[in-house]
């Protein structure tokens, strides 16, 4: 959901320049950091320790398994229990020619040895999402470390501005939880250099600032005249672009009206203007009771 800030004259618009830029060394810093000989580092320990877990248990079941002389052995559809004779397992027609007591004897061992491999295999996945924690949280730190220095150094430029530093705090922990995403889109394809990434994609542009209206320091109370106030003019809007025929939006593309240009100052309308514009008065009026102005299109806000 957009947040909306409320900024001293002036400030908005280094606060975009300032985001802008640190988008742009962020996934500089995030390319470099997922990169490092530490980080890979300490993703292949994660990763050799799990296999080396994983083949010890086997081994360990293989070992049992021999003992009673059972082989386990690995097939396309998994690990299977074989009696073995001279090193080499059984055929179908060789253990039929057993005697039926040890016939017994091995159906006995491989159903125990199968249910304890049945218990392992149940285990694994578990060993295995332990290791996509730990390899998430190793993530969490490198990003963590990428992304430190650069949020300082915006904090110091906005140090008097309660708002802005609650807005960064914000973005320090959304970078280190959207680290994997955050990882692929650091090397952004050139069909987003537009700001137009898709919607409810995790792209480091949503770091990025839409200054919806900027004045200058020491300026004047805005005087704004709508020579076409009709209900978007007045009240803003959401742009749309289609892509692949689907029409998609993200914050970078609500656009201010005329009430939110003219806040603070004045707005000079003309009335039968704006009384000839679908649903323009009933807004204006409806801003003007609320103290608030909503932006939505007409279709929304008619159910359409």
């Amino acid at each position: 959901k957009p947040r909306a800030l409320r900024l001293p004259a002036g400030v908005g618009a280094r606060l975009r320049s300032a985001m802008a830029e640190f988008t742009g060394e962020l996934g500089q810093a995030i390319a470099a950091a997922l990169e490092s000989d530490e980080y890979r580092s300490r993703i292949e320990a994660i990763q050799k320790e799990m296999k080396q877990q994983e083949e010890s248990r086997l081994q360990a079941l293989g070992n049992d398994a021999g003992s009673q002389g059972i082989v386990l052995v690995r097939t396309p559809q998994g690990f299977a229990f074989a009696p073995v004779k001279d090193g080499e397992p059984l055929a179908s027609e060789a253990f039929e020619a057993l005697p039926d007591a040890d016939k017994q004897r091995f159906t006995a061992a491989i159903e125990q040895l199968s249910e304890r491999l049945t218990r392992l295999t149940h285990e694994l996945p578990r060993l295995r999402r332990t290791m996509q924690s730990r390899i998430r949280e190793a993530t969490r730190e490198a990003m963590a470390l990428a992304a430190e220095h650069l949020i300082d150094e915006l904090r110091e430029q906005f140090t008097a501005l309660p708002a802005v530093q609650a807005f960064l705090d914000e973005v320090q922990r959304d970078v280190v939880e959207s680290g994997s995403q955050l990882r692929e889109s650091a090397h952004e394809s050139s069909d987003e250099e537009d700001g137009t990434a898709l919607s409810g994609s995790v792209t480091l542009r949503r770091y990025e600032v839409n200054l919806l209206v900027g004045h200058d320091a020491g300026g004047h109370a805005p005087v704004v005249f709508a020579d076409n106030p009709s209900h978007p003019n007045l009240v803003g809007r959401v742009d749309h672009l289609a892509r692949m025929g689907t029409l998609l939006t993200n914050f970078t593309l609500i656009q201010p009206g005329a009430l939110h240009r003219a806040n603070g100052g004045c707005l000079l309308l003309d009335a039968a203007k704006v009384v000839m514009q679908p649903y323009a008065w009933e807004a204006l009026k409806r801003t003007l009771r609320t103290g608030t102005v909503a932006i939505e299109s007409l279709p929304q806000a008619l159910g359409w």
